[in-house]
């Protein structure tokens, strides 16, 4: 099992916050799916069970959600729009 690939979606021109370790880039949700999608297929082709991770939306936080509970103030519509591509 790998703990990977992480599908967290930190939208182009989006402020990024360094004090969450657990995102990084700067890639459209489309991308993040499709890297995500070859991490998984590569994986489960050699016998490697894959997790993508982090929960949908903590890309666009600015909190270390080890430490506190990031919260993400946006529709529905804005989160299937961007967020949820990846899953």
């Amino acid at each position: 099992m790998d703990l990977a690939p992480v599908v967290d979606v930190v939208p182009p021109g989006h402020r990024f916050h360094h004090e969450n370790p657990g995102v990084s880039g700067d890639a459209d949700a489309h991308t993040v799916a499709d890297l995500g999608t070859t991490v998984i297929q590569t994986l489960q082709s050699s016998g490697i069970m894959a997790v993508a991770k982090h929960f949908s939306g903590i890309g666009r936080t600015v909190l270390d959600s080890h430490h506190q509970l990031p919260e993400l103030d946006v529709d529905m519509a804005d989160l299937q729009a961007v967020d949820l591509i990846p899953l």
